[in-house]
């Protein structure tokens, strides 16, 4: 079934105010490759709250993340198109996370990805506006001392709505944090409908973490790898636990 990727954003696009920047953001979240809507937003675990990891967790991040902008920016003191370029970045900030196909060689660089990507993607504002946007998406890692991301030669003179994605996406990945969209409205808890631990979902992980390693190791797994190694991840409690012993059980395979 084809995957509705406006429909998905339609409330964050929304957030927009700038009607310009909203329309190009639509167009690029039409062609925004599929594989973003089906994968978590951490592919260890390790690094994301368990409401973003499982199936469609990635989403849930990008969402988490847009929907802190309004608050960063007002600490910031962001006018509205500030803001409006702000909501941009956070909405395409990890659009490519695995490249172009997914490929999971491309994480590190996923940042630079998008002002490729999205070249050809026509827009009815100034140059200089699509340029915030993109440098603010190609900030949104690392730390605040300069060392922005894998690539130690990047260090931006950071810009207030640089800072705003920045924090926003930091904080959407603080293990602590649960957005109030995606607790339940009785308990505070996560909502089971969002986060629901299942055989299916448990199977999930160990094919996605098979497929990275397969990308990064080639030829190195046994042919009945998955048969091996299912078992042991159908015993997990929750996602974070189902991605340590994937990893684990894929790295004792492969060694």
């Amino acid at each position: 079934m084809a995957i509705n990727k406006i429909e998905t954003f339609t409330t964050e696009l929304n957030l927009i105010s700038n009607v310009d920047i909203r329309n190009w953001v639509s167009a690029c979240v039409a062609i925004i490759p599929d594989y973003i809507f089906e994968i978590p937003a951490s592919s260890t675990g390790k690094y994301h709250p368990v409401w973003s990891l499982g199936k469609e967790g990635l989403v849930r991040h990008i969402k988490a993340v847009t929907h802190l902008i309004p608050r960063f920016s007002r600490q910031y003191s962001l006018d509205a198109l500030h803001e409006s370029i702000a909501t941009a970045a956070a909405i395409l900030h990890d659009s490519l996370k695995y490249g172009f196909d997914f490929d999971y060689r491309y994480h590190k660089l996923h940042p630079y990805l998008p002002r490729e990507f999205f070249k050809d993607v026509p827009f009815s504002f100034d140059m200089a506006i699509r340029e915030k946007i993109l440098v603010a998406i190609e900030s949104h890692m690392g730390n605040v001392d300069g060392a922005w991301c894998y690539l130690p030669y990047v260090k931006p003179n950071v810009s207030r709505t640089q800072m705003v994605v920045h924090l926003a996406d930091y904080t959407a990945a603080d293990p602590n944090y649960v957005p109030t969209m995606f607790r339940d409205v009785n308990t505070g808890e996560f909502e089971r409908t969002v986060y629901n631990m299942n055989p299916q979902e448990l199977t999930n992980i160990l094919d996605m973490y098979l497929a990275f390693d397969m990308t990064l190791h080639p030829g190195t797994m046994p042919p009945d790898a998955r048969a091996i190694l299912l078992p042991r991840v159908l015993k997990a409690a929750n996602v974070a636990e189902a991605f340590a012993i994937a990893k684990a059980q894929v790295e004792r395979l492969r060694g």
